[in-house]
């Protein structure tokens, strides 16, 4: 059963218990969503799963929450999609994140590249993460996913291949590859993604050095933002069921 209204919170859930939400949340619960005393919603704390939960009060700067019983609990992940996108300026970076979630990225790693020419300082980074992991949630709320993805700081593609397990499979989009085969084996993949002047020779001899398959997703140049959205949908629809 999928709620209209989901909400995350921000600690472990258990039955039977009140927990409180206050300041910007709790305005969220009772001024934009307009839920009333006594309404259900369901409720996840990012573990896999979800609550009942009824709305017991409101007050000025506060709503309480009574958590029932567990609504329902989410299936292991049965392949991890690591998508790791070279940083966008504004807007796009939110909704190529946005998009990831909601196609069902397991793991969210941003990469610097040659071409990305975004750069933060260390205060500004922290508040982007932060800013980040709040796009994240929502858009657990707003699809029904009861996990949350794993967010990393940007990184270089040397640190990303360093770091990937020798079982991950790996693809890199983009136009000069060929079509993304219609059928993948079943396993965890990372996908990598460009930014918007695309990889550098350079790069993608590195991916090409590193066991990269060098893949393209349609005959016309997407946009980065739009990228990470239909590469996960193309990839889980060539996954077995």
């Amino acid at each position: 059963m999928l709620f209209r209204h989901r909400l995350h919170i921000d600690e472990p859930l258990e039955s039977n218990r009140e927990y409180s939400l206050v300041n910007e949340r709790a305005h969220y619960v009772s001024r934009v969503l307009r839920l009333q005393e006594n309404e259900r919603l369901e409720l996840f704390d990012g573990s896999g799963r979800g609550y009942f939960a009824t709305i017991v009060k409101h007050s000025k700067r506060t709503t309480t929450l009574q958590v029932h019983q567990v609504s329902r609990v989410e299936p292991p992940i049965a392949q991890h999609l690591l998508v790791a996108m070279s940083l966008l300026k504004g807007q796009a970076m939110d909704r190529a994140i946005q998009q990831a979630t909601e196609l069902g990225a397991s793991h969210v790693m941003l990469l610097t590249s040659e071409r990305s020419n975004v750069g933060f300082d260390t205060k500004r980074l922290a508040n982007k993460l932060a800013h980040w992991r709040k796009i994240i949630i929502a858009s657990c709320e707003q699809c029904g996913a009861l996990t949350i993805p794993t967010l990393d700081p940007p990184r270089s593609i040397g640190d990303l291949i360093a770091g990937l397990p020798s079982t991950t499979r790996r693809i890199v989009f983009d136009p000069t590859g060929p079509l993304l085969p219609k059928s993948l084996v079943s396993d965890d993949y990372v996908l990598c993604i460009g930014p918007e002047g695309g990889w550098s020779s350079a790069e993608l001899d590195f991916f090409n050095s590193n066991d990269f398959a060098v893949n393209s997703v349609h005959s016309r140049v997407l946009r980065a933002e739009n990228f990470p959205a239909v590469a996960l949908a193309l990839v889980q629809h060539a996954l077995p069921n």
